[in-house]
């Protein structure tokens, strides 16, 4: 098995058409389910953390079932599906991804920054593929300023926001979103890049990103759980996932 699955930028580009071309809602601790009402029953039977309560239950079911499929993902399986072989197979429950495959180890957004080298809270020489955390949320830098990441908040599901610890102006975010995509795309043509700044006027919360906080960090590579050795398993980035959701 090659040591490396995939790089950074494929990690990004992944993460990026999720967001921009699939139906999406944050389903705690699945990793590219298709929303469905056996889904969402075993889900809410295995009561993890008490999440899935009667409201949440009744939210996803709104979704359930549907053509083309809603995908249920939380932050931290959004990564970790990816790097376990999901490609949105409708003709599977889980997209195409195969539990705990490629070496990839099953951990929380804690647990999967901890696996991550060169940890930083330095941000300047972020790279596009970068897993960037904050305490029990985690989500990959794509460019431009942004990330992807998969929270409940704003429009619920796999989405693209504005890294706080970056900060790029409000005016500027649907720039630097197609700036991100057209890169991830291949179109040489991409190649402005919208400069992010700190400060009070930075983008504000319909933009900022959920992974805003003096704590939050940015990290590469993962090590993989069959050798416990640092693997770029996704290049300038390398996450995994988690059945704990974040």
């Amino acid at each position: 098995m090659s040591d490396c699955i995939m790089t950074g930028e494929e990690l990004a580009r992944r993460c990026a058409d999720i967001a921009a071309n699939r139906k999406t809602i944050y389903m705690y601790a699945c990793y590219g389910f298709q929303v469905t009402d056996a889904a969402i029953r075993s889900k809410s039977a295995q009561n993890l953390n008490g999440w899935y309560t009667s409201a949440r239950i009744a939210h996803l079911k709104e979704k359930a079932n549907q053509t083309p499929p809603v995908w249920g993902f939380d932050c931290v399986n959004l990564i970790k599906g990816i790097l376990w072989g999901w490609t949105g197979d409708e003709t599977k429950e889980k997209g195409g991804a195969k539990y705990a495959t490629n070496g990839v180890p099953d951990t929380n957004a804690d647990g999967m920054i901890a696996r991550c080298s060169d940890v930083s809270t330095d941000f300047r020489e972020i790279a596009v593929g970068e897993a960037v955390w904050m305490k029990g949320h985690i989500g990959v830098y794509i460019g431009q300023g942004l990330c992807v990441e998969c929270t409940p908040k704003w429009a619920d599901g796999v989405q693209i926001t504005a890294v706080w610890n970056i900060g790029i102006q409000r005016q500027d975010v649907d720039e630097a979103r197609e700036a991100a995509l057209d890169r991830l795309r291949g179109r040489r043509d991409a190649s402005k890049r919208v400069e992010g700044r700190k400060g009070k006027d930075a983008a504000g919360k319909a933009d900022a990103s959920g992974l805003r906080s003096g704590q939050m960090g940015r990290g590469r590579g993962l090590r993989r759980e069959d050798d416990g050795r640092r693997q770029p398993l996704s290049g300038g980035a390398g996450p995994s996932g988690h059945g704990d959701g974040g």
